[in-house]
């Protein structure tokens, strides 16, 4: 449970008590006095008055008014909807550093606040789907990435390009075999890192979904992902060896993720697997997007926006 969670629960707990105080303590002194009030003054009974009788201390006023309205929040983003920002462009050209998107917590299931454990299983995640989790090197920080691989199956990314083998039902020859995505380029030099131009590719990841990626075609990061490569033949060694070839099969429970900015994301590919466990939720729409300087020569350039990209607000895919 992260700190703006703790400090929801807190001052709803805190509202709750006075508001419950008040239910059962203050309200029938109220309103008799109220009545009394009005008996005695009739028509000379203002709104001015049933405002000064209405008044009880700061603490129970303030629980009266507010309970509702933190219970809300805490109901709305501890079991339906959560906002997130998105921290850097390792989700490019999906998703923007200045992005506010929120997430559908009851994607994955119905979870208990306080231990992220599930409490009613809604559904699983679906290759293609973008999902907020708990980082499973530091639990307290969230992450953003595209699954990749469900669990048992196998993928490689050999040479910028992804292969799956799916887990199938039945026995058959596809079954058995490493598919390629298919990708298309679109276009390159729309973006840039560090002076590069990045190839945009449309990348189809299942029979009905697709989206695009950014490759950096000067990038070489294999030899960063030999950690978490499974290494059981010699042929394996070599591939290892000539940084051509990484190969998971993804455990039980577990699930492969990526960024679609494939050379600037530290993702499934450096760290490992993401727990079911760890899921918060599905990323489902952009509610707000802030604009940056794109080669900003200050702090101030680099941490202030100077726009507010309202074409950016709507769906994701």
């Amino acid at each position: 449970m992260n700190l703006f969670t703790i400090i929801i629960v807190a001052v709803t707990a805190c509202c709750f008590v006075g508001y419950i105080y008040d239910l059962i303590f203050c309200r029938k002194a109220r309103n008799d006095r109220i009545a009394r009030a009005i008996k005695e003054k009739g028509d000379k009974f203002t709104k001015k008055d049933l405002e000064e009788l209405e008044h009880e201390n700061f603490f129970i006023d303030q629980s009266r008014s507010l309970f509702w309205v933190f219970f809300a929040v805490l109901v709305i983003r501890s079991f339906l909807f959560e906002p997130f920002r998105i921290p850097s462009d390792s989700m490019m050209p999906t998703l923007f550093d200045g992005d506010f998107i929120g997430v559908t917590k009851f994607s994955y299931g119905i979870k208990n606040p306080f231990t992220n454990n599930n409490m009613i299983d809604t559904g699983k995640p679906k290759r293609g789907d973008i999902v907020v989790f708990k980082y499973p090197v530091n639990p307290d920080i969230d992450f953003i990435k595209r699954v990749i691989a469900l669990p048992g199956e196998t993928i490689v990314y050999r040479n910028k390009q992804l292969f799956i083998k799916p887990v199938c039902d039945d026995i058959s020859e596809k079954c058995d075999k490493l598919i390629k995505l298919e990708t298309e380029l679109v276009n390159k030099g729309e973006f840039n890192y560090e002076g590069l131009e990045l190839e945009r590719y449309h990348e189809r990841i299942s029979e009905d979904l697709s989206h695009d990626i950014l490759i950096n075609p000067y990038a070489d990061n294999s030899a960063r992902h030999n950690l978490y490569a499974r290494v059981e033949t010699e042929e394996q060694k070599r591939d290892i060896i000539n940084r051509s070839k990484v190969e998971w099969v993804v455990p039980p429970n577990h699930y492969f993720v990526m960024g679609d900015n494939r050379d600037n994301s530290m993702d499934s590919r450096f760290w490992g697997f993401v727990p079911e466990e760890n899921l918060i939720g599905k990323a489902s729409f952009i509610w707000f997007s802030l604009g940056y300087n794109p080669e900003p020569k200050t702090w101030f350039e680099k941490h202030i926006p100077n726009s507010i990209r309202f074409n950016r607000i709507g769906g994701i895919e």
